[in-house]
């Protein structure tokens, strides 16, 4: 028996799937097809407004929003100056004149869905006219004047991704600004309401793909038919992810955009449904969708794909909306699918089961998965940054480091994945934890749970894994730009058990966990037997994830201040893998 039929059986066993009708998938298949014109209940308007009151303490208020905006005119001020001169060097115009021939700093990203977190990031691309140059223009000449700005550190100039940014904190607000020349003497008096088809003649293909993020969110906002009910569904959903580990596009799970996507979907198949409801089908529908031949469409594209990109069918098809398509799931793998798919049908049992009796609330949905106890070992995958280095490093590097490893780890789980025997599973969490240890300034690990479910155990699965893992490695050191990061920084993977967990580290979906190590136990290096200390925070950290008290896992006021204290030290970590990203980060 395949490996995949393997996982399909093991699956359809565990849950039951429904099976659409033709008329049904032909809805699924067409964009803005109706499924149903009914609306919703009074009590469901009532269900709606308690999930939208209980998620408001994570997401952005409006003074946070006023506060990023004002760093977005800021940022705007310094390009407008820099984009006037060198429309007065170049064109040789007044600088009155100049004035025609400003850039613009425009923004996308979940600001423009009105689902962002209170502390995420500014996405922006620095849009110009045809004059000012990626480089030397935007990649050294206003790279060098932010790095003058008192107000702008920990800048990074990513020239390596596929679309090139710079990076950095301002006031610290972090940012990420992309680049995109317009074939035009001057940007259209449009551009901020609309990035039109035909403006992308003639440009090249990173600067299309960095104007893609503003104008996928902008066509997902217009398709759907009511953008209130799409924004507290799509918070809901972001939440609901992040508590269950496959929040996450580098590590092959889905990134913010794909689960906009599939909300927008659900909302155009039942446009005028309350909050509550969409969730429901959200559910239900792609708890039993077939991803792989039924591709989310929210606008009509796909007839003008070239042949080459109809002829690749991936695990998922999540297509974004608006041309040039792109499939925002490439990423996904079986295994990785295998894993969202669970995690969807859990959900929506919950709710047929219990939400829909009121024998629970939506609220039990957002409990943390938990992940220590669901697996039986794990490999430690560990980014070490020697305090005594030969060359010179900065800490920017070692993120940029964690980031691209983020990207290696998923063809590391391909490769065990591929080879593994029939009942073993895998499953990475897609978030990495901090270890302190005399010799290392910082220590990153990463865990990838295995369970093996087969009849008769097998006990050469530990063996097995540690040749996948040397081969890896060994492919790793081969490799041209990794290989730089390893003359660097070290990298460990070990086997070990559940037991040798502490659990409360996984009691967040994302931070930074300080575990301290003695120096006199360092060589066994058996965290399971120290105490460690850790302050946790009842709110959602950067990117938006819940955080569970260690009695409950219920959403909890992150107002109280009682409950801020805990055993646990908690940090922040960065979701974004710049410098590995494909098209899906830039949106």
């Amino acid at each position: 028996m395949s490996q995949q039929n393997s996982s399909k059986k093991d699956f359809e066993s565990k849950y039951s799937r429904v099976i659409f009708t033709e008329q049904e998938i032909n809805i699924m298949k067409t964009p803005h097809a109706i499924m149903s014109n009914q609306k919703g209940w009074k009590k469901d308007r009532e269900r709606s407004q308690e999930i939208d009151y209980m998620m408001k303490p994570y997401f952005g208020t409006e003074e946070t929003e006023l506060s990023k905006q004002r760093y977005v005119n800021e940022l705007q001020e310094i390009v407008t100056k820099w984009s006037t001169e060198l429309a007065q060097q170049i064109l040789g115009v007044s600088s009155e004149e100049s004035k025609k021939y400003t850039a613009k700093l425009l923004t996308f990203g979940s600001s423009i869905l009105g689902v962002s977190s209170k502390k995420g990031d500014i996405d922006m691309v620095c849009t110009c006219p045809n004059f000012i140059k990626r480089n030397p223009h935007f990649e050294e000449e206003l790279c060098q004047i932010l790095l003058n700005n008192e107000n702008v550190k920990q800048l990074s100039n990513i020239r390596t991704a596929k679309v090139p940014i710079i990076t950095f904190q301002y006031k610290e607000q972090d940012i990420d600004i992309s680049f995109a020349q317009l074939q035009l003497p001057q940007l259209p008096p449009t551009i901020e309401e609309y990035v039109s088809d035909d403006l992308l003649q003639n440009m090249e293909e990173r600067d299309i793909l960095s104007l893609s993020g503003r104008r996928c969110n902008q066509a997902i906002v217009r398709s759907v038919p009511n953008l209130q009910n799409f924004q507290i569904t799509c918070r809901f959903i972001k939440l609901w992810a992040q508590s269950k580990g496959i929040y996450e596009n580098s590590i092959g799970f889905l990134g913010g955009i794909s689960w906009a996507i599939l909300v927008a979907k659900i909302c155009q198949m039942f446009p005028n449904y309350e909050a509550n409801q969409l969730l429901d089908e959200f559910f239900y529908y792609y708890s039993n969708w077939d991803f792989t031949s039924v591709h989310v469409l929210l606008n009509d594209y796909y007839n003008q794909r070239t042949p080459k990109q109809r002829a690749i069918t991936l695990y998922m098809n999540v297509m974004t909306a608006c041309y040039p398509e792109y499939n925002s799931t490439e990423r996904v793998k079986e295994i990785t699918l295998y894993i969202i798919k669970q995690r969807l049908h859990e959900a929506n049992e919950l709710i047929q089961k219990e939400i829909k009796y009121q024998y629970k609330h939506y609220k039990d949905l957002l409990v943390n998965y938990d992940f220590v106890n669901n697996y039986q070992v794990f490999i430690e995958y560990s980014l070490q940054y020697p305090e005594k280095i030969k060359t010179q490093v900065t800490d920017k590097e070692f993120e940029d480091f964690m980031n691209a490893s983020k990207v290696k780890i998923l063809n590391l789980i391909q490769r065990l994945s591929e080879s593994r025997p029939q009942g073993v599973e895998f499953c990475p969490w897609p978030q990495f934890f901090a270890k302190t240890q005399v010799s290392y300034k910082k220590i990153q690990v990463l865990y990838i749970g295995i369970n093996d479910n087969s009849e008769e155990k097998n006990q050469d699965l530990e063996k097995d894994c540690k040749q996948q893992i040397q081969s890896f490695y060994q492919l790793l050191k081969n490799e041209q730009k990794y290989s730089t990061y390893l003359e660097k920084f070290d990298v460990g993977m070990d086997w070990i058990s559940n037991k040798e967990i502490i659990r409360k580290t996984f009691k967040l979906t994302q931070g930074t966990y300080e575990i301290t190590i003695p120096k006199e136990d360092q060589q066994k290096q058996d965290i399971s037997k120290y105490e460690v200390t850790v302050q946790k925070k009842i709110k959602l950290n950067e990117q938006g994830n819940q955080a569970s008290s260690s009695n409950n896992n219920d959403i909890k006021d992150c107002s109280n201040e009682d409950d801020q204290q805990q055993q646990l030290q908690v940090g922040e970590e960065e979701e974004q893998a710049e410098e590995n990203c494909d098209i899906n980060d830039f949106y």
